[in-house]
């Protein structure tokens, strides 16, 4: 905004610009909050629960949000970014972990990928209040677009009021009175028979009966653990290695060709591109489930970068060439938000075991906000006319990094739609391979899990007068869909075991 380079910019002979000492230092500083979140998420989510953790985060965002308001230099503003960076990161993976902890194996992929999706609405209406403001002579033109964000943690701390506390925290706090409550809110409509069941498929997460031993982020690379912490960083690294980045700069081009020079109304445009791709990933996750999206995702961005990067070989007067490469840069994205995104937030969040779920994903998105700081570092070294001057041709090395992907994710991606966390637990501990995940029979079941208490109830009342009820139903939910028996004995005759 031409009000905040005058405000924090140098003066040259062309005027006030950012040089890109300054422009680097503003972008590239507050990654280190996302080093400071991950120490916060460490030193916190375990020991005082998800809840907790999601406000410290809030109200951080609000201290980095004022220093940015009330910045008179760049120094400050940059502090109070990097402040609402540590935020950003604290609250998305709390976010993330509680998400894959609450809800219902059946709709894990589409209620985690809601992330990306309310994060586009954000990016829609953050586009939109720039390119109100822009034009603004005044430094409310930024100063407004940052304010407003004060919005964001107070509506955080006032809907986290209504989100109940994760069973697992409760279960590894050894509190499995709090564990059924939060399990009983969460699942409005199922039976008691049902909860009960998949609570103790719940307790059957074998890291839960290692809460009292102190973990270490080291543990995330010690045993099967490692193989789940490589799965769960895996898709917010493929998403850089893309190309991406490079799509989302040169699409400005295209906006230039057909008279549309405005980057905001630009920025505007493009956010409303991935939020409509968001929307449709939250249905694909679930109905083509992880292994196969992600086998689409980089066999398709293959094919995209290669085209892309073969029409960069066409001389820059061809505008033909340049029109069609920024309209498939545009496609580029949209096919990311649909595809990459839901897969790189289902995996930070599903992925990791119980005990290490906050180190796990918070390490996921540090190495996101790492590999884009590399790459935006390294991009214009090898695109730029006066660097390497590759331009498009850069996709040519996207493609191949694609087909790499590809060839990984065959091997090495499991299909784990439906799955428990005890039975993820179950299997990566058993060292399953990723082509059998989705045929492979579990012990840890809520099938066997409800089974497993009938028979323990007949056993115990054996000789009893004993009065057997069939629970069940054909609703989506996880484990709902096969009739349950359990059982009413004695004096809890007429409830629900």
């Amino acid at each position: 905004m031409p009000s905040f380079i005058e405000k924090f910019g140098s003066l040259t002979a062309a005027g006030y610009v950012l040089t890109a000492k300054e422009t680097s230092i503003v972008s590239s500083i507050p990654t280190v909050g996302s080093l400071i979140g991950f120490v916060m998420i460490a030193l916190m989510a375990d020991r005082y629960g998800r809840k907790i953790t999601i406000y410290a985060g809030a109200v951080i965002g609000l201290v980095g949000m004022a220093l940015q308001v009330a910045g008179s230099s760049l120094a400050l503003v940059t502090v109070g970014r990097t402040i609402a960076a540590t935020s950003t990161f604290v609250t998305i993976n709390m976010a993330l972990t509680l998400s894959a902890e609450l809800a219902p194996a059946c709709l894990r992929g589409s209620i985690m990928t809601l992330s990306a999706v309310t994060i586009g609405i954000a990016g829609i209406i953050a586009s939109g209040i720039n390119y109100g403001t822009y034009a603004i002579l005044t430094s409310l033109a930024w100063r407004l677009p940052v304010g407003l964000q004060f919005i964001g943690p107070v509506l955080i701390i006032l809907a986290v009021l209504f989100v109940m506390e994760s069973p697992t925290y409760y279960l590894m706090k050894d509190d499995d009175q709090k564990a059924r409550q939060s399990l009983v809110k969460v699942r409005q409509g199922y039976t008691n028979a049902e909860v009960d069941t998949e609570l103790e498929n719940m307790r059957h997460q074998r890291t839960l009966h290692t809460s009292t031993q102190r973990i270490s982020p080291l543990d995330m690379f010690k045993g099967s653990n490692l193989r789940r912490t490589m799965l769960s960083s895996s898709f917010v690294i493929i998403t850089q290695l893309s190309g991406l980045a490079f799509a989302t700069s040169y699409a400005a081009i295209f906006f230039v060709e057909i008279g549309t020079v405005n980057p905001f109304l630009m920025v505007l445009a493009l956010s409303i591109l991935e939020w409509g791709g968001a929307c449709v990933g939250q249905v694909l996750i679930e109905v083509l489930g992880r292994r196969n999206q992600a086998l689409l995702a980089t066999g398709v961005l293959f094919v995209l970068d290669i085209a892309v990067g073969g029409l960069g070989f066409a001389p820059a007067t061809n505008l033909k060439a340049t029109r069609a490469i920024a309209a498939l840069c545009l496609v580029f994205g949209f096919f990311i938000a649909a595809t990459m995104s839901p897969l790189q937030w289902c995996a930070i969040g599903e992925f990791p075991t119980a005990r290490l779920r906050n180190l796990t994903s918070a390490y996921a998105l540090l190495n996101s906000s790492l590999a884009s700081l590399v790459i935006s570092y390294v991009l214009p070294y090898i695109t730029d006319a006066d660097a390497a001057d590759l331009g498009p041709k850069v996709y040519l090395i996207f493609a191949g990094c694609m087909l790499v992907c590809f060839v990984w994710a065959f091997f090495c991606y499991p299909e784990i739609r439906g799955r428990t966390l005890a039975e993820l637990d179950e299997m990566f501990g058993e060292g399953v391979p990723a082509r059998n995940f989705r045929t492979h029979v579990c012990v840890n079941t809520l099938e066997n899990t409800a089974t497993i208490m009938v028979n323990d109830i007949k056993q115990e009342h054996q000789g009893e007068t004993q009065q057997v009820e069939v629970v069940g139903d054909s609703a989506g939910a996880t484990g709902r869909g096969q009739d349950v028996e359990m059982v009413r004995v004695g004096e809890k005759a007429g409830e629900k075991i």
